[in-house]
């Protein structure tokens, strides 16, 4: 709509190679500010975003000895979207105590920095005791980072965009990127931006499908689109425009 090309998203059957451009732009350039500029430019307005976060905003809120190992933790986020956070292991590769990382994680959390996730389970005690995810709350950060996968970048648009607090993970390794929770309904939402989708790739949604019951899953594709016993595949872009 900013940039007066309404049209597309009004007819997506007839402009899907436009939006897929669109969407491509878009990945990089997630504020007004910079839906018109070029990759120099967007780099140095992020970095100075992150710079008043680190240096002037959240020093302002709370105690922060270091703000540059707080502005180190941004970047650790950013750079490996979908984190499983260990404060220990965290710490160590910052020059953080596990404490100080826990609690700088806290600080980005509450600045709305920083997304934590939670291993999905029906009780929330039990999933605030088992392992944890991070992501970026403005995905379009990843690409600082120069060796961004851009399928984890993806999977960073889609929950944010989707604003779920759920993810699962067994001890087997098993794992689903995102459950949604909608009343009553659980909906198991798994991201394979790939121009394939394997038969293996649905193991992890059948085993959370059969273990809890759902009838839904959704997977989230480059541009396979297709719905069959309860699997809706769908492409990110259209995904984004259906539920934004």
């Amino acid at each position: 709509r900013f940039k007066e090309k309404k049209e597309f998203i009004d007819n997506p059957e007839m402009f899907p190679n436009q939006i897929q451009n669109e969407f491509s732009a878009y990945l990089k350039r997630g504020f007004i500010d910079i839906i018109n500029e070029d990759e120099e430019s967007i780099k140095e307005y992020l970095q100075s975003i992150i710079n008043k976060i680190t240096f002037e905003d959240i020093p302002q809120l709370f105690p922060v000895e270091s703000p540059e190992k707080l502005k180190a933790l941004i970047i650790a986020v950013y750079s490996s979207p979908g984190m499983l956070i260990n404060y220990e292991n965290l710490g160590k590769d910052l020059g953080l105590s596990s404490k100080t990382t826990e609690k700088y994680l806290f600080y980005l959390t509450q600045a709305k920095i920083v997304k934590k996730m939670y291993n999905y389970s029906k009780n929330f005690l039990t999933s605030e005791k088992k392992s944890k995810k991070a992501y970026i709350a403005a995905p379009c950060m990843c690409f600082l980072n120069d060796e961004a996968e851009i399928s984890k970048v993806i999977e960073n648009f889609i929950g944010i965009s989707g604003n779920f607090d759920f993810f699962w993970r067994t001890p087997q390794k098993d794992e689903i990127d995102f459950i949604s929770k909608k009343g009553s309904a659980t909906i198991p939402i798994e991201v394979k931006y790939a121009n394939t989708i394997r038969p293996q790739d649905l193991n992890a949604i059948k085993k959370f499908s059969k273990k809890n019951r759902t009838t839904m899953a959704i997977i989230i594709t480059k541009d396979t689109e297709q719905q069959s016993q309860g699997t809706k595949m769908i492409p990110a872009w259209k995904w984004l425009l259906e539920t934004g």
